[in-house]
């Protein structure tokens, strides 16, 4: 039976232009004047999500977070899914794709990803349809954490790495005893985690992985 190497998606496989530009418009519509320059600095460490909350706090009522942060994240996923639309010759990093297609000769490939499960179905199914073997992504209220998806995986395959470009996605896969890869593209913030492997393109992966 093949072994399973799960991948983060947005900064990993796809270009984190594709979360940043949502994200802008996101905030943007709901009056919060943001540039792509400082959402770079925002997703670094997630830090504008309360701002956003709150916001949406304002402008719909005080509700609780079971009604706010889905109301918040439709936002989010509608302007993701319009500008992967738009662009879609720009979702996949360069040479990710060809690298994607060439491990699943040996290995199944899922994904451990922080956003929304319908925003990765749909996405997925449509730009790279049967690559990946499941998609291990977060309910409208954001109930999981990187480590909790992983650990799904793990309870379903047998899965030997974690590969990603945060420094949760090197966490996530240590506490699930997997071996780890930061990779030095996407948010790049990995530069204080000790993960098994840097890389510094995808092709670097099958050096790894390609026996």
């Amino acid at each position: 039976m093949k072994k399973a190497l799960i991948f983060d998606w947005d900064g990993t496989i796809a270009h984190k232009e594709l979360a940043t530009i949502a994200a802008v418009k996101q905030m943007n519509m709901m009056g919060m004047d943001v540039t792509i320059e400082k959402m770079h600095e925002f997703q670094k460490t997630h830090s504008h999500y309360d701002d956003v909350f709150s916001t949406m706090r304002k402008l719909v009522g005080n509700y609780d977070d079971s009604v706010i942060i889905p109301l918040t994240t439709n936002l989010f996923q509608f302007f993701y899914l319009e500008t992967a639309n738009k662009n879609p010759s720009e979702i996949f990093y360069k040479d990710m794709f060809d690298v994607l297609n060439e491990l699943k000769k040996d290995y199944k490939l899922l994904i451990a990803s922080n956003l929304r499960q319908d925003i990765l179905e749909p996405i997925t199914e449509k730009y790279c349809p049967n690559l990946f073997d499941k998609v291990y992504a977060n309910t409208p209220d954001l109930k999981y954490s990187k480590t909790d998806l992983v650990k799904k995986a793990c309870d379903e395959y047998e899965c030997i790495s974690m590969i990603g470009d945060r420094e949760d996605d090197i966490n996530a896969g240590t506490r699930n005893d997997l071996e780890t890869v930061i990779v030095s593209w996407g948010y790049r913030n990995g530069e204080k985690c000790n993960p098994t492997h840097r890389i510094e393109s995808p092709l670097e992966l099958l050096k790894i992985y390609k026996l």
